[in-house]
Formats: C-alpha cells, sequence, structure tokens
C-alpha cells in the first residue's frame, strides 16, 4: 500500500506532489528526447530493464518490463505496473486512431473526467519509440484523494496513433519507480 494514504496535512501533501511532478517532468523530458547529449562515459548508468519483453501483437507494441514489475495485455492494451502498485505504464491503440492530435485531445478529456480538476501543461513531446510524439502532462487527484502525476502521450505512426500514458502517484520509491519508467520507455518499439 502506499503511503499517500496515510498522510496528514495538506503542506506534506503540496510537498509531494510538486516533487513528484518535477520527477515525473524530468522523465518525460528525459525519455521523449531519447536522452543527453553527453558523453556516454560521464553519465550515470541508468538501471536495466532486466525483466523480459512484454508484447502486444494486436496494436503492434513491445517494451521491456523493469524487474520486478508486472504486465497485462488487453485486447488494444499493454500495461506494466510497478511492484509497489505506485507508476503504471499504459500502452494502447484506441479505435479508429489515426492522428496523434485526436488521440490526445481525446485523453486528456478522459483525465480531466477521471481526475477532477486535473491541470494540464504541455509536454515537450518530441520521439518515442523513434515516432513523432506529441504530449502533455497532468496533476489530479483520482477517486481515493490519491494526487496522481500524469503523461499523456500521442505517439504518431504511418497508419496509425497509439496513446501511452504513465501514471504515478507519490510513494517511499516514487523516484525509483520513473527511473524504471523511464528505462521501460527507451525500450518501446511500436509498428504500424
Amino acid at each position: 500500500m502506499m503511503t499517500t494514504l496515510g498522510w496528514k496535512g495538506a503542506t506534506t501533501r503540496r510537498a509531494a506532489a510538486i516533487g513528484a511532478a518535477l520527477a515525473l517532468l524530468l522523465v518525460v523530458a528525459i525519455a521523449l528526447s531519447g536522452g543527453g547529449d553527453e558523453d556516454p562515459e560521464t553519465q550515470p548508468a541508468a538501471p536495466e530493464p532486466a525483466g523480459p519483453l512484454a508484447r502486444a501483437p494486436s496494436i503492434g507494441a513491445s517494451v521491456r518490463r523493469p524487474a520486478g514489475w508486472r504486465s497485462r495485455r488487453g485486447r488494444r492494451s499493454l500495461a506494466l505496473r510497478s511492484p509497489d502498485r505506485s507508476t503504471l505504464i499504459s500502452i494502447s491503440l484506441p479505435p479508429r486512431a489515426r492522428r496523434s492530435a485526436a488521440v490526445l485531445k481525446d485523453a486528456a478529456a478522459a483525465v480531466r473526467r477521471g481526475y477532477g480538476e486535473a491541470r494540464f501543461q504541455s509536454g515537450r513531446g518530441r520521439r518515442l519509440a523513434g515516432l513523432p510524439t506529441i504530449s502533455a502532462v497532468a496533476s489530479g487527484e483520482n477517486r481515493s484523494g490519491v494526487r496522481v502525476q500524469i503523461l499523456v502521450a500521442a505517439v504518431q505512426g504511418n497508419r496509425r496513433a497509439w496513446l501511452v500514458q504513465v501514471f504515478s502517484a507519490p510513494g517511499r520509491d516514487a523516484g525509483r519507480r520513473l527511473v524504471q519508467a523511464q528505462v521501460a520507455l527507451g525500450t518501446l518499439r511500436l509498428r504500424g
């Protein structure tokens, strides 16, 4: 269970939400930019996504699952969840998804419905899985009152557009989980 469920005081929740938002923005910037331009020898080593390849052939998606994470494949989706359930990566192919702008607009509307007064900031979307990407980052409370940071990215393929989302709640290992999510997104492959 996440430690945030027992937190008291708006100041603590606000500080945790700001910290999680900054961490998510950093992960988004690095994941969508494909990493930094620095010399690889001077960069700190990222954790290896030691888990097996998770595949969803029906949507043309595959991604390496970080060690300890679980994957679940749906008819039009693939989800990876951290062991502490604080972080979720969702890759899906919405029905009739042809253009990334429409996918992003629909996803943002769904997040607003599900997370009350979610506040969005434009993401620095460039490329994900080697494909053009547009994105936004949101912050809102889920139905349990837990503050959640959400990356919403729409990836444009040749014939279709995917929706990639990362949901992250504060927790003891939130920073580590976001780094693992970033590494996993770096292994994402989309075909179509």
